[in-house]
């Protein structure tokens, strides 16, 4: 059974459901994860209302109560890098065309980007970095603009896949071993290519598509409900050198920690 629980919400973009009349209960279908950051809703800024919960993860308090606070209640920071059209609820989008939804228009290309250091709680890159001319300065730039341990999410085409042959506009290939020049906790030998330093959460292929924090659910996906998924998983390298293009995956996750000293206060 739906919840329901009293908050304030805040004004968004068009597209979610919203009581005209501004008094009585919202019925809200809410897509992502309330862990992620602070949603969005639609209606008349800092109105009060009854919003009965429905589809929504991990709803905490008593009796599944939950009070959700406001974008600017001590939320975290997000940053959407190259969103498109399909920004994420909540998180600054940053592209270059400026399509519905795009806060920030700004050649990627271009560095620095036009962010302070130190700015991000989260950084979510959703098929964007492969398009880029420098991966590299890319990867350095989302470090300096991450707090110190923020979590950087990147999803990216893998390089078997038919979506990373067929667009014309993909420049970087990604493979499992891609972030492993940031990451001290591999053994290897490039990793004076780059001074900034990640530390590896999760990285997982996947044929269709990966779970991340800000996906509420993924496309139906029956290599994994095989346990295929699970094996290519538990032995990447050995799929990449010798079996990855008898059945390609689609796309490559990984989830990082930025490893940066704290600024000064």
């Amino acid at each position: 059974m739906a919840k329901t629980d009293s908050f304030t919400y805040y004004q968004s973009s068009p597209g979610y459901a919203a009581d005209p009349s501004g008094t009585g209960p919202l019925l809200l279908h809410f897509p992502y994860s309330l862990g992620y950051g602070w949603p969005h809703f639609n209606g008349p800024r800092g109105r009060a209302a009854s919003v009965r919960l429905a589809n929504i993860p991990n709803t905490r308090g008593p009796a599944g109560l939950m009070n959700i606070p406001r974008p600017h209640d001590n939320a975290e920071k997000w940053l959407d890098v190259g969103c498109g059209n399909a920004k994420l609820p909540g998180a600054v989008g940053i592209d270059r065309v400026a399509l519905p939804g795009v806060d920030v228009v700004h050649d990627l290309n271009i560095y620095p980007w036009p962010f302070p250091d130190n700015t991000f709680d989260h950084i979510v890159c959703k098929h964007s970095l492969s398009h880029l001319d420098d991966f590299l300065r890319a990867i350095e730039e989302l470090h300096r603009i991450a707090k110190p341990e923020a979590i950087v999410e990147i999803l990216a085409p893998h390089y078997a896949s038919d979506n990373f042959n067929t667009d014309p506009t993909h420049k970087t290939s990604v493979g499992i071993r891609t972030m492993n020049y940031f990451c001290d906790q591999y053994s290897f030998k490039y990793h004076y290519y780059s001074q900034c330093r990640f530390a590896m959460l999760k990285r997982r292929l996947s044929f269709r598509e990966n779970a991340t924090d800000f996906r509420s659910h993924t496309k139906f996906n029956p290599f994994r409900t095989i346990g295929l998924e699970w094996v290519i998983n538990k032995a990447p390298r050995v799929y990449e050198r010798f079996f990855v293009y008898w059945l390609p995956p689609s796309e490559v996750y990984f989830k990082l920690k930025a490893v940066k000293s704290s600024p000064a206060p």
